[in-house]
């Protein structure tokens, strides 16, 4: 798992662009009856910016924290990965979910019913895609692109000195906020 703001903005970045590509397809697939499933994809810009940001900036820290409340003295990695990814989808299938339905529906059409429908269908797969599928797989190609593997601690690789300024990390979270404040304003 990541161990520093850099590593969790390429693990997280990662992680968002599988998981918008998945979900956004299995939406289509499901609400189109496979008809227009390319046509929904033009949303996929305006999903990974929205879910980006918010998995790395906001999600993430609150179901590390929720699970770490959960399970005080857990000692398995494997309990706390699962129930860390729990919290996480948890979070962002409702807040993803709302924003694709406001987006679609608008504000005046949405229905109460359609966004339970979708809550459920959606977290039906999010979190068993996360768990085993793409944990594994988002594992793998963070390792090769970080360029070590974590049994082997003596391969890590320094990042860039300006990458480890703080000032650096503060002002690309807040790039990453105007960039979802833009893509919320823009496509709602």
């Amino acid at each position: 798992m990541p161990k520093s703001f850099w590593q969790s903005f390429i693990f997280t970045a990662i992680m968002a662009a599988f998981m918008v590509l998945i979900m956004s397809s299995y939406n289509m697939l499901l609400h189109t009856s496979g008809q227009h499933w390319f046509s929904g994809w033009y949303n996929l810009a305006a999903e990974f910016l929205l879910a980006f940001p918010l998995a790395l900036l906001l999600v993430g820290k609150a179901a590390a924290l929720a699970a770490h409340k959960l399970l005080k003295n857990c000692q398995s990695e494997a309990v706390r990965g699962i129930t860390i990814t729990f919290f996480i989808a948890l979070i962002m299938v409702p807040l993803m979910s709302s924003f694709v339905i406001l987006h679609k529906f608008g504000w005046q059409n949405t229905d109460k019913d359609v966004y339970i429908k979708a809550f459920i269908s959606n977290f039906a797969l999010a979190f068993p895609l996360q768990v085993f599928i793409l944990k594994r797989l988002v594992c793998c190609i963070f390792r090769q692109i970080i360029g070590f593997k974590y049994r082997f601690r003596a391969y890590v690789h320094k990042l860039h000195p300006l990458l480890n300024n703080p000032i650096s990390i503060v002002s690309t979270k807040a790039a990453l906020v105007s960039v979802m404040l833009f893509a919320g304003y823009v496509f709602i």
